[in-house]
């Protein structure tokens, strides 16, 4: 708050012949003696006297002298007419005026929200607040943004106490996308955080347990899988189709399963990990009457498992 104390006088002449008649005799000389005349200096003088005598007033009654601005108008600023002893009086007057300074709108952390209004003043900058200063959660996830490491994460999926989807098991699908929740730590998974399903069939000619050399590529490709997942074991199953004895096919089924235990060994696969056995003809995967049939049940297969 600041107060304005201006004081005011009536209009000032310093030429003390222009409020007077000029004549010559006497009972004029006696009227011009008593005719009214303020000279500039005077009315200065009398117009700050005014206003101070105001503004000790107030300091007396309390009010802090620094708040209180004081001038002198002297005439300057007529209010009423001259032309009267009543106007001439009532010009004598002082006005006083209160003032209530605003506050400069200062918006210190550059948020976009005035102090003023702000209730979270120190925001950090460059990221988004509400209407009243604060920090947003734009993805609604609890963690708000300049906390939140991942900041877009879909709505209602649980988050990290750095705003991020979990991942319990830890094999590095986000629970939310993940299809096989609690997989065993340190076992590879696919892309929906399932276990590998990968293997191998191989086919064999008839009576035979060699394994054929076109088939060798395919033999390194799972080889390489078991060594860069050493949680998956394998049990390989050798198969055979219904052409001779049965005796001699379950055999002939468990030498074809040795057989591929035996190429993995030797691509640097753990033995130990490899599992053998034969169903000799027991399982078909199609008909045996055929050519083509018969070439397709002699045949490995690998089962996964940890």
């Amino acid at each position: 708050v600041k107060v304005s104390i201006i004081g005011h006088t009536n209009r000032a002449t310093d030429d003390e012949n222009e409020l007077k008649i000029q004549s010559q005799t006497y009972a004029q000389k006696i009227l011009n003696w008593f005719a009214y005349s303020l000279d500039t200096s005077t009315s200065i003088n009398r117009s700050m006297k005014y206003a101070k005598s105001i503004q000790e007033k107030l300091v007396n009654v309390g009010v802090d002298k620094n708040i209180i601005y004081v001038e002198a108008r002297g005439g300057l600023d007529q209010g009423f007419s001259d032309a009267t002893t009543k106007g001439r009086e009532l010009s004598n007057r002082v006005m006083l005026s209160l003032y209530v300074s605003d506050k400069e709108d200062i918006d210190s952390d550059k948020d976009g929200v005035f102090d003023r209004v702000d209730e979270c003043p120190n925001s950090p900058r460059g990221f988004r607040v509400d209407y009243r200063g604060c920090s947003i959660d734009s993805d609604k996830d609890g963690v708000i943004d300049y906390k939140d490491k991942c900041p877009k994460t879909p709505l209602g999926v649980k988050v990290d106490s750095g705003g991020c989807p979990l991942d319990i098991d830890k094999d590095g699908v986000l629970d939310y996308q993940d299809k096989c929740l609690g997989t065993p730590f340190g076992l590879g998974v696919d892309l929906h955080g399932c276990p590998f399903n990968s293997s191998i069939r191989l086919n064999f000619k008839t009576g035979s347990d060699k394994i054929p050399k076109d088939s060798y590529p395919k033999i390194k490709k799972f080889a390489k899988f078991l060594r860069e997942n050493p949680m998956y074991k394998a049990e390989i199953v050798g198969h055979t189709d219904s052409r001779g004895k049965a005796v001699l096919n379950m055999t002939l089924s468990q030498k074809r399963a040795v057989s591929v235990k035996t190429a993995l060994v030797a691509e640097g696969v753990e033995a130990s990990r490899l599992k053998t056995s034969g169903r000799g003809e027991l399982d078909p995967v199609t008909t045996n009457r055929t050519k083509e049939g018969r070439f397709m049940n002699r045949r490995t297969e690998i089962k996964l498992s940890y």
